[in-house]
């Protein structure tokens, strides 16, 4: 670091410092590549009407069952089950990436944050979507709670 511009013989002289070197070369590189972004066309993400009503809000279901009592004590109900595919939807879109994971059928994308919920309380939700290989439409693959 040097500092340029400074003339200690002048009343009210101002220092300017240069930052040229203090940073390590490959500094902003780095952060270009670990800043925030959302999933790829998130308007367009399809979630399956059978992942709401077969899945997340089936109390029967071997790994959907918990995730419906969660659902449920939030207001959300199998005979609604477009509240909570808008709510997924609006998630995906309000929230940044937090992990990414390319699998062989495509890249996963986790998504967590706040939740609002029909009961008027706003739980902490992670959801995961993917998009296959091949595809540019993310789709649903799960929703727990955070």
């Amino acid at each position: 670091m040097r500092v340029t511009g400074s003339d200690d013989t002048e009343a009210g002289a101002v220092s300017v410092v240069s930052l040229r070197g203090f940073f390590p070369a490959n500094y902003h590189e780095k952060q270009k590549r670990n800043r925030v972004a959302k999933i790829p066309n998130a308007t367009q993400a399809i979630v399956p009407d059978r992942k709401i009503t077969a899945y997340l809000l089936d109390d029967n279901h071997r790994t959907g069952g918990p995730k419906a009592a969660f659902f449920k004590a939030f207001g959300f109900s199998a005979s609604v089950p477009d509240a909570l595919a808008a709510a997924l939807q609006a998630h995906l879109a309000a929230h940044d990436i937090v992990a990414t994971i390319t699998t062989p059928r495509g890249v996963k994308y986790e998504i967590s944050g706040p939740f609002p919920a029909p009961d008027g309380r706003i739980p902490t939700v992670k959801s995961v979507w993917i998009i296959l290989n091949g595809e540019t439409m993310p789709r649903f693959v799960t929703a727990v709670p955070d």
